[in-house]
């Protein structure tokens, strides 16, 4: 006897009933339900090829809760990451580079100036000039 194990397992889907995920099966069978309804609802006053087409659109974006993942994300979850990142914290980001040898330098040379200084002070200050 043979059991396949998938290579990842965190990919793992049980299969409920027609080699369909839980989720997969009860998204399917709420679009077929409301495309049922659409149908018996709408087909008095729209002819078959209008009745076709409103049951379509009405069903597929609940069948695409089911079926459709992003980054290993539902479709929910992703949803709600976009609503967070792009609306509710939207942040802009700025690039500006530090050129590091630059301030290294510029402190470099107002330590050196700062060091003349004092040398020139206290030559002065030998001397006896009291500027």
């Amino acid at each position: 006897m043979e059991v396949k194990v998938p290579r990842e397992v965190r990919k793992y889907e049980e299969s409920v009933m027609l080699g369909l995920s839980f989720r997969q099966f009860i998204c399917s069978a709420v679009a077929v339900g409301i495309a049922v309804l659409a149908y018996f609802g709408l087909r008095d006053y729209l002819g078959n090829e209008g009745v076709s087409w409103v049951c379509i659109i009405v069903a597929l974006p609940i069948a695409l809760i089911g079926f459709v993942t992003y980054h290993e994300l539902t479709l929910e979850h992703f949803a709600l990451a976009w609503i967070k990142s792009e609306m509710l914290m939207p942040k802009r980001l700025w690039f500006a580079s530090d050129n590091y040898m630059y301030f290294a330098y510029q402190e470099y040379k107002l330590d050196k100036l700062e060091q003349s200084k004092r040398i020139r002070k206290t030559k002065r200050h030998k001397r006896g000039e009291n500027n």
